[in-house]
């Protein structure tokens, strides 16, 4: 959260920057922890990890709204086009 908030207040100071989308890198526990606060704070959130479904991560985030990709399926470079 820490950093995050950090984030926020860097880019604030710009006044331009209202993020919508946000992507985690891992699902271990500090990726499922991001992935929970940016879900609280409203954006849509893509997390990227290893394991194929099915997989308890990618169910425990699909109920949270967010949106689980594995790396074997998809590449990031693709998921971002």
């Amino acid at each position: 959260e820490k950093g995050y908030e950090h984030i926020l207040d860097i880019q604030r100071r710009m006044g331009i920057w209202r993020p919508r989308t946000a992507a985690v890198l891992g699902a271990g526990p500090l990726g499922m922890l991001a992935a929970w606060k940016l879900r609280l704070e409203g954006l849509v959130t893509h997390v990227f990890s290893l394991e194929q479904r099915p997989h308890m991560k990618a169910d425990l985030l699909d109920e949270i709204g967010a949106h689980y990709h594995s790396t074997k399926e998809v590449q990031i470079q693709d998921a971002a086009k």
